[in-house]
């Protein structure tokens, strides 16, 4: 069955109003097949009721949802090899203790996700030319490709002809990395939290100056993207350390479309034309759920998302992290798509 058939990414949509996003996501729901394809992966095959209609918005909140357990328990049977429903170009694994969950990529999924990190290099104020540091942890991880996702999105899709320089914490006492990225002052360092704060006297080592700050090492350091930990219980430390504006943002192999502060620092802005995201709000029994761009601010409750994905379209999948909603009106930067806090697991 065909993907997607309309623009990956369109001209301005971090600013598009969201009465246009919610036709966006109804086209993407419909024209690309979303949930037709994904029930012929035996991830649902079975678990859904016959769909008699071409599945919108409406249709998808009438569907079961999704967890990782379900995900685990067709992963580790035969059910696997019926698990993706386009052709596979990359399998990406989650961090999650225990059992790690695998994610299989399209061509279009990839291009995607190159598409996305052009917008994150807008919504950071990325000038041309400049050098990024990204910091992966150990692989097979989904933020291992993110240095080459942004390099090729950069060459795709941007204009930029930006250096990005792929930093691992693997090794990172006995390798040449971090005099590396030293000599070749980057603008933004994006890594996990505990990452940098731990190569902060490696980085000040490779001016020869043990007691230094990584500030005084990176010069040009004025952004830092952080994912994978809570960035607010040491935010100030980082700022402080580095010398940098910290941005804080919210990504899994699942939901691979990192919702990402801007320079208001208001909240996640989550992006509502590369997936439809609900927060659960009900309690015990038959758990209910609200589309995110529908609820009232401060609405608390787990994250649940749908994607447009082409290899794996997740649906309804329950993420495990509970988020509080921060608004759904314009923000200051002037970016329409809703924006979270992430409170922390469920």
């Amino acid at each position: 069955m065909e993907p997607l058939h309309v623009a990956l990414e369109p001209f301005d949509v971090e600013n598009w109003p969201l009465s246009k996003l919610r036709d966006l996501q109804e086209e993407r729901l419909r024209i690309g097949l979303v949930l037709e394809r994904a029930a012929c992966s035996s991830l649902y095959a079975g678990r859904w009721p016959r769909l008699r209609a071409r599945g919108g918005r409406r249709l998808v909140q009438a569907l079961p949802f999704t967890s990782a357990a379900d995900l685990l328990e067709v992963q580790s049977g035969r059910r696997l090899r019926r698990l993706a429903v386009a052709p596979v170009h990359l399998w990406l694994s989650s961090a999650s203790a225990g059992e790690r969950k695998w994610i299989p990529f399209g061509a279009q999924d990839l291009l995607r996700t190159m598409g996305l990190t052009v917008r994150l290099s807008r919504l950071l104020g990325l000038g041309a030319g400049e050098v990024l540091l990204m910091v992966t942890p150990p692989a097979p991880l989904f933020q291992n490709g993110l240095p080459y996702f942004w390099a090729q999105g950069d060459r795709w899709q941007g204009d930029l002809h930006l250096e990005v320089i792929a930093g691992s914490m693997v090794m990172a006492e006995h390798n040449n990395w971090p005099e590396f990225a030293v000599r070749r002052q980057p603008a933004l360092l994006v890594a996990r939290p505990s990452d940098a704060l731990t190569l902060a006297p490696r980085f000040a080592g490779a001016i020869g100056v043990p007691e230094a700050r990584p500030r005084e090492a990176f010069r040009r350091l004025r952004l830092g993207l952080f994912y994978g930990e809570p960035l607010d219980p040491v935010r100030a430390e980082l700022e402080e350390a580095y010398g940098l504006e910290a941005f804080g943002c919210y990504a899994s192999v699942e939901y691979p479309y990192y919702a990402c502060e801007c320079p208001a620092h208001q909240g996640l802005h989550v992006w509502l034309d590369l997936a439809l995201p609900e927060v659960i709000v009900g309690g015990r029994g038959r758990p209910e759920a609200v589309f995110l761009d529908e609820a009232p601010v401060g609405t608390e409750g787990e994250l649940a998302v749908t994607t447009f994905a082409q290899a794996l379209p997740m649906v309804r999948y329950r993420t495990g992290d509970c988020v509080r909603v921060v608004g759904t009106d314009p923000c200051a930067c002037g970016c329409t798509h809703p924006r979270i806090q992430v409170l922390g697991r469920v």
